[in-house]
């Protein structure tokens, strides 16, 4: 008995003062986890959630400013050096980001709020998007991009051009 008592107040300091470490230790870690960072993720869905047009229409701008460079990229010739800054067509670049910001992005809106709340079944709307919607939106893409990026305005030429593209 005397062995129990004896270890009895040194097992309940030990504990007390593990206690207090735990305490001390539980502290400091609440106070890490009440300084949140606030990452630039959190900034973007923040950014989305309060201005959902503005910034779907400039990551789109960006998306397809990254895609022309990307695509003259790997279509330019092997002789030409990536250093040498000759090789890039920055006016398929400043179309296709215009194009994204004034036309593509905001009828992509329109068009597919409008299609949720028509409430169709799924296939409906993969029909109506598929078929109707689609092939005439992409035909209006290419189009103004060669209206834009060549030099021929004329609107039988532009038809004929836009038909050649055209699968089928």
């Amino acid at each position: 008995k005397k062995l129990q008592s004896e270890s009895s107040p040194n097992n309940e300091m030990k504990s007390e003062e593990e206690t207090e470490a735990k305490t001390v230790g539980e502290d400091r870690d609440d106070t890490t986890t009440d300084k949140k960072s606030i990452s630039i993720l959190d900034i973007y869905q923040s950014l989305l959630q309060d201005y959902p047009f503005f910034v779907n229409s400039a990551q789109s701008a960006v998306l397809m400013g990254l895609g022309a460079l990307i695509s003259q990229l790997l279509n330019k010739s092997t002789t030409e050096t990536i250093i040498d800054m000759n090789w890039i067509n920055w006016k398929e670049i400043q179309v296709m980001v215009t194009m994204s910001l004034v036309f593509i992005t905001p009828t992509l809106i329109w068009f597919y709020g409008m299609l949720k709340k028509a409430s169709l079944s799924v296939l409906s709307s993969v029909i109506v998007d598929q078929f109707l919607f689609s092939p005439i939106f992409n035909a209006m893409i290419i189009s103004f991009r060669l209206y834009f990026l060549n030099d021929v305005h004329d609107l039988e030429v532009l038809k004929n051009q836009v038909i050649a593209i055209l699968p089928g």
